[in-house]
């Protein structure tokens, strides 16, 4: 009966979607093609290069696919035509229709490439970024600690003053911090790769033990045990494994992975490449979010800079690394959903189990793991596990570094043990610029706390206990004299327009909720949503649309009066 009544209320959100509002741009307003099947897609293409990249380069060098293009890209990438046009199709940056004029951004006097609409750059919009019908707006550019971001010709510009971010650690010993805290260089870190090679004295199973005893969780947001996902692809049997860092993970306020990748990129080479001797993972892949130019050249020199000294190949080991550039999705952050992505399809969610552990790229055992979780694995060879472990709590080990946006006095990235609170951290930034109604803490899926609750411990239990969730440590400043209406129709065109399109209650469900909101809101409005946003997050197939209630929920529960109208009588 439970079934019946999702079902039912599924149709009513179709039945009732009408042609909606001005709508940010869409990743899944085209019909997808049929992909072809998992076994029959490793029969023909077999692990022979990666078709992102061979995407992304013909795309560079000769502009978007025509017919006689696409037949040529299809030859390239040995994927059917049809498969190959749906996914072009699926991806902002491939997308011909993809113009920001549709916007409500009036100031048209300059071009440039993509312009930040993420929560940070949204809430300082007084003066926005010029745009030409040759722009669009990314979910976020990675630069919250200043305002009012956009690219152009591959590099960072704000209409505000440009900042420095600030780096401080409050952690007894710093750990992703270590490389570049107390440096003024710009140029990045460089490594001696001590860990690495520790770890080629040890067997692989040892090296596991090793992570596992230390406690590291993923920092993505999921937190899963790193030492039990290496376990698992490393005992799945198979004549390849991959290893895969994922820097696609790009929620609006954080950009912990953009500064890690640009300020010390030898760490996440190092963390991969001990965990491709833990697995007997032969092929490493690092995967950068389109909106990280930067970040993607650096870590290619550090890349070649590793591999003249040896690190990739030395003795018995050998773990060619490569780079792998995103499209502009922001699902793609889904460990699944990038798989699919490097693989040339459409960035969707797949169905679990399989884990990637067991069959990932293209069908082989795979470890996906977050940039700053990498990040963490040289510190632990090298100094061991028992130095690790006696930072942060018994159930949260190490540290966590956190983002602050430009909302606060002195914003940027602060490394704190796992237990210290909220306040404290925020203490540490000099506090906020203006009065606020609350932080947001983990992007727009993550959740609303209020400053009565800034006692709260960064601790993925205790924050667990309270409703709350860590997700990948981004900290905007919410002030009290926000648009509160405003911000609600903000953060809903963001899942409407991130959605993948996979399942209906995460694609049906987030365009009618921007519709209820882009309407009068009232009481009734109010109950259409709260009962849509329960309907999503119980039957969503993936993190991304189970998530989409909390924040929200939390805000309108908060802030109703703010934003709800009394009903009419």
């Amino acid at each position: 009966r439970r079934n019946v009544r999702q079902a039912t209320a599924l149709q009513r959100i179709a039945l009732n979607l009408m042609s909606p509002p001005e709508m940010p741009e869409q990743p899944n307003q085209h019909i997808p093609s049929p992909s072809p099947s998992a076994a029959a897609y490793r029969r023909t293409h077999q692990g022979e290069g990666y078709p992102a990249t061979i995407i992304h380069q013909y795309i560079e060098e000769h502009g978007l696919p025509d017919a006689a293009g696409l037949l040529t890209l299809a030859s390239l990438t040995k994927l059917p035509e049809s498969t190959l046009r749906s996914s072009l199709s699926y991806y902002a940056d491939y997308r011909a229709d993809h113009s920001a004029d549709h916007s409500s951004h009036t100031d048209r006097s300059g071009p440039c490439s993509k312009i930040c609409n993420g929560t940070s750059c949204f809430l300082s919009n007084d003066n926005p970024p010029p745009a030409s019908a040759s722009s669009r707006y990314a979910s976020c550019l990675g630069h919250c600690h200043q305002e009012n971001n956009y690219l152009l010709d591959d590099s960072i510009h704000s209409t505000s003053k440009l900042s420095e971010v600030s780096i401080q650690c409050l952690a007894s010993d710093a750990v992703t911090t270590r490389r570049f805290l107390n440096s003024d260089s710009t140029e990045p870190a460089s490594s001696s790769y001590a860990g690495f090679y520790r770890a080629l004295e040890c067997k692989p199973e040892d090296i596991i033990e090793r992570i596992t005893t230390a406690g590291l969780r993923g920092r993505g947001g999921a937190a899963f045990p790193t030492g039990k996902k290496w376990q698992a692809c490393a005992s799945t049997a198979a004549d390849q494994r991959y290893i895969i860092a994922n820097g696609n993970e790009g929620d609006a306020g954080s950009y912990v992975d953009r500064i890690l990748l640009e300020r010390d990129p030898h760490s996440v080479i190092e963390g991969m490449l001990i965990g491709a001797c833990a697995m007997g993972a032969s092929k490493g892949i690092i995967y950068i979010r389109s909106e990280y130019p930067a970040a993607a050249n650096i870590i290619k020199r550090a890349i070649a800079e590793a591999r003249d000294a040896g690190h990739l190949q030395t003795g018995n080991f050998s773990c060619e690394i490569s780079v792998v550039q995103g499209a502009g999705s922001f699902v793609c952050g889904e460990e699944t959903a990038l798989i699919s992505a490097i693989e040339g399809l459409r960035g969707e969610i797949r169905l679990r189990p399989p884990y990637p552990t067991e069959a990932g790229l293209f069908g082989k055992p795979t470890a996906v793991d977050n940039i700053e979780t990498l990040c963490n694995v040289p510190y632990i060879m090298e100094h061991g596990c028992e130095d690790y472990q006696r930072m942060g709590t018994p159930t949260s080990s190490g540290t966590k570094t956190l983002c602050f946006n430009h909302g606060f006095v002195r914003p940027g990235i602060v490394e704190v043990e796992f237990g210290t609170t909220l306040q404290t951290a925020i203490d540490a930034v000099g506090g906020s610029k203006s009065p606020l109604a609350a932080i947001l803490l983990g992007g727009p899926m993550g959740c609303v706390i209020t400053p009565d609750q800034w006692d709260t411990p960064v601790c993925y239990e205790a924050m667990q206990q309270r409703g709350f969730d860590l997700g990948h440590g981004s900290i905007i400043a919410l002030p009290k004299s926000a648009d509160k209406a405003a911000l609600l129709r903000h953060w809903l065109s963001f899942m409407a327009a991130e959605s993948c399109g996979k399942c209906e209650p995460c694609s049906l469900g987030s365009k009618r909720s921007f519709q209820i909101a882009s309407g009068p809101l009232t009481a009734t409005s109010q109950k259409q949503l709260n009962d849509l946003l329960h309907l999503i997050g119980q039957t969503s197939l993936c993190a991304f649309g189970r998530e989409i209630p909390r924040a929200l929920s939390q805000y309108l529960d908060i802030f109703r009066d703010e934003i709800f109208t009394p009903k009419s009588s």
